[in-house]
């Protein structure tokens, strides 16, 4: 449940609970390695599942299938976890599997019309006719339009009829030439399969390898930015901005970099990224480039203040720049009066978002969902949640 709620630091201390209560349990190898892989650790998940192999080998007690799937887990722990979820989707096993053989397979992404607009050297992605009539056509099996009101969803629920969108997709591999079918797709799958790591791999990054291609063409077309309101921009933003969030775990390095390209082309940080890749920066311990990233100018609308000034103190506190970090604690405190208390409390209640997602800057929700994010960073940081309670 923790993991499904992206709380891994939660998740952690249930993992823990779990080992003690049941430490010779065949489901702990099962369970340490979905949690391994969710924080990213894909080497230690592999060696943590070795390691659960011959211990339960040794003990004797597990019959074949068990010891098979140990050694599958073992050997490759994310295709291991993948086949288990295919096979456990009965009815849409089989189309699935040929998706993902149709997007290995997928031809180079065609070229889109982009242009530069003369008078504010701004990009414009506008749809062709062509691409109008292939979405027509995916459009009559998917059925579901994107809900333009939120940053990613759609209006209704497009898995009640995937078996019949997956094979006709199959069927018609053309459609992935228009950005919009592309779209749908993406935010389908990472509506579904998004905060599953090891599904990132076969389903999310040949899609990005796509949209890569088209941003290629958007930079070749003017240095000015591709703005989300302008022309049919948003298509491919959203699409970006949903694989950047699907491969967050699954494809860590792929997604930052996507991030980091989308950063580069919207100007306006419009997908609100910059606190994403200060958040993988801050994992992957390159402190000194997220302490780089949360000293460029921001937009002063109050949107995502908690991430950036939260990172930035944990950067100074972790390259040992003490009074920097003091001084950033205190615009932390200052910004939101929950944040300490909610990061230092080892089971605080929990605080949920509005309807749309949305949390309310200097709110109780808005320190909830930070905490939620990155707790494990602070915990994991040698005295840094001792040096956080020491301020409250």
């Amino acid at each position: 449940m923790h993991l499904d709620n992206d709380d891994l630091d939660s998740a952690r201390a249930a993992f823990v609970k779990a080992q003690q209560a049941l430490p010779d349990s065949p489901t702990l190898a099962y369970i340490e390695a979905m949690l391994l892989l969710h924080e990213g650790h894909e080497k230690e998940a592999k060696e943590r599942a070795n390691f659960w192999y011959r211990r339960l080998v040794r003990q004797g007690d597990l019959d074949e299938d068990q010891l098979d799937f140990l050694a599958a887990l073992a050997d490759n722990p994310g295709a291991t976890l993948a086949d288990q979820l295919l096979s456990a989707e009965e009815d849409m096993a089989t189309p699935l599997v040929s998706l993902q053989a149709l997007l290995a397979a997928l031809p180079i992404a065609p070229k889109l019309s982009i242009e530069q607009d003369a008078e504010t050297g701004r990009l414009h992605y506008t749809t062709t006719a062509r691409e109008e009539t292939l979405f027509a056509a995916w459009h009559e099996q998917f059925q579901v339009m994107v809900d333009e009101e939120v940053a990613l969803g759609f209006r209704d629920d497009p898995w009640g009829n995937a078996v019949e969108w997956m094979s006709e997709l199959c069927a018609h591999p053309e459609w992935l030439d228009a950005p919009q079918v592309v779209q749908d797709l993406t935010l389908a799958l990472t509506s579904r399969f998004g905060s599953l790591p090891w599904m990132a791999p076969s389903l999310l990054e040949p899609l990005a390898l796509r949209l890569s291609r088209w941003l290629e063409q958007a930079r070749a077309a003017g240095d000015g930015s591709l703005c989300w309101d302008d022309a049919d921009n948003a298509m491919l933003l959203r699409t970006g901005l949903a694989l950047v969030v699907g491969m967050e775990r699954g494809a860590r390095q792929h997604s930052r970099e996507l991030a980091e390209e989308l950063l580069a082309i919207d100007q306006e940080d419009s997908l609100g990224l910059k606190e994403l890749v200060l958040d993988q920066l801050l994992r992957d311990d390159r402190n000194k480039e997220a302490l780089a990233l949360t000293e460029e100018p921001q937009k002063d609308d109050g949107s995502l203040v908690l991430g950036l000034l939260m990172g930035r103190t944990l950067a100074l506190y972790r390259l040992e720049q003490q009074e920097a970090a003091e001084t950033a604690l205190a615009e932390v405190i200052a910004h939101n009066r929950h944040a300490l208390e909610l990061l230092c409390a080892e089971n605080p209640r929990p605080s949920m978002p509005h309807a749309d997602g949305q949390v309310d800057p200097g709110s109780r929700a808005e320190a909830w969902q930070y905490r939620t994010l990155m707790r494990d960073q602070w915990r994991t940081t040698p005295g840094a949640l001792d040096w956080l309670a020491s301020h409250r």
